[in-house]
């Protein structure tokens, strides 16, 4: 069943209509939770920093010059001289 999250105009108070849309964030927020790393997930990290460092700098070399470029594209920094 899939359910609606827009909140509908209907003649309730204010309060009301702020308590609903709180409940629909907080029921949002509680689905996410699983997404949220758990104390098992960093069981490996003292052999794996070497592989996270090389990863890391792998994705600064590609997106910095991609970013330069959407820049550049984008006529908010001009290329240099």
């Amino acid at each position: 069943m899939k359910r609606d999250y827009r909140i509908q105009p209907t003649r309730a108070s204010a309060g009301e209509n702020l308590a609903e849309a709180v409940g629909l964030v907080g029921e949002h927020l509680i689905s996410l939770k699983g997404l949220w790393p758990r104390r098992s997930d960093y069981a490996e990290l003292p052999r794996s920093w070497g592989r996270d460092l090389l990863a890391g700098v792998t994705v600064g070399i590609v997106a910095l010059p991609l970013a330069l470029g959407f820049g550049v594209a984008s006529g908010s920094a001009r290329p240099p001289a």
